[in-house]
């Protein structure tokens, strides 16, 4: 994934998740993980996409997203968006 796919994986994700920002960030922070991007590769990636979200996604949530798809916090607060 190259800076310039955020945007339009984003764009996609909240398309198909219908607007949802928590799981638009989850999905990309699952994939990154599987594609083996390093986690401080990846925090770069979620903070550019949660800034691009209207209104933007906060870094608190993402990052707590990112500890979970990184295996770092075994379950996700049912609400992360603050």
């Amino acid at each position: 994934m190259t800076v310039a796919d955020i945007s339009t994986v984003l764009a996609q994700d909240l398309k198909t998740t219908g607007g949802s920002r928590f799981m638009a960030i989850l999905k990309m922070a699952c994939l990154l993980q599987q594609q083996g991007v390093a986690q401080a590769i990846a925090w770069k990636y979620l903070n550019r996409a949660a800034h691009q979200c209207r209104p933007p996604y906060s870094r608190a949530a993402t990052l707590i997203v990112l500890k979970h798809a990184y295996h770092e916090r075994p379950l996700l607060p049912w609400r992360t968006a603050l």
